[in-house]
């Protein structure tokens, strides 16, 4: 992971070299939705089912709320200039209580490393500013582009098993 993010004065912003990760706010609910909604996204993020706007804005809701008492979420990832919403990245909470490793880049924005980029920032802020012990991340098997992103990043294969019918590979992080 060679992108050490930086926070601004601004809680919870993160820039790396071409992009810059702002908190996913009720007014970003619109261009994220959209983003989920492509099927390309949907393969393996809702496992192909369509996401409603209230269903993506309850994601939202509990991004803001995880922020506020853990420090950390689900962000919006920019293109460094711009506005233009190029992907997501963040931890979300799993069953157990460990925050789950996610992400995804706009269909009209892949080819140009933004997820691995985007997911290195959100890595080294969870170990780095959080002090986190790791960082935990499940991946359809079948989707081996981000496979590839996760063991590039450095994290570990842990194990495989089947959840719902669909194959899942398990990998962390540990804090050196």
């Amino acid at each position: 992971m060679e992108n050490n993010p930086k926070t601004t004065s601004q809680p919870f912003i993160l820039h790396t070299p071409r992009l810059r990760l702002e908190p996913c706010r009720r007014e970003g609910l619109e261009p994220l939705h959209e983003m989920w909604c492509y099927p390309e996204m949907r393969r393996f993020l809702f496992d192909g089912r369509e996401i409603s706007r209230e269903e993506a804005l309850s994601f939202v809701t509990t991004s803001a709320v995880n922020f506020a008492r853990h420090g950390y979420g689900l962000w919006i990832v920019y293109e460094e200039p711009g506005d233009t919403p190029v992907g997501f990245a963040g931890l979300l909470c799993n069953d157990q209580g460990e925050p789950n490793l996610i992400f995804g880049t706009d269909p009209k924005f892949w080819k140009r490393g933004y997820a691995g980029e985007a997911t290195a920032a959100v890595i080294r802020y969870a170990l780095g500013n959080l002090q986190m012990n790791r960082v935990l991340a499940a991946v359809d098997e079948p989707n081996e582009i981000s496979r590839r992103i996760l063991e590039k990043l450095g994290m570990t294969f842990l194990r495989r098993a089947v959840v719902k019918g669909k194959p899942l590979l398990y990998y962390e992080i540990r804090r050196e």
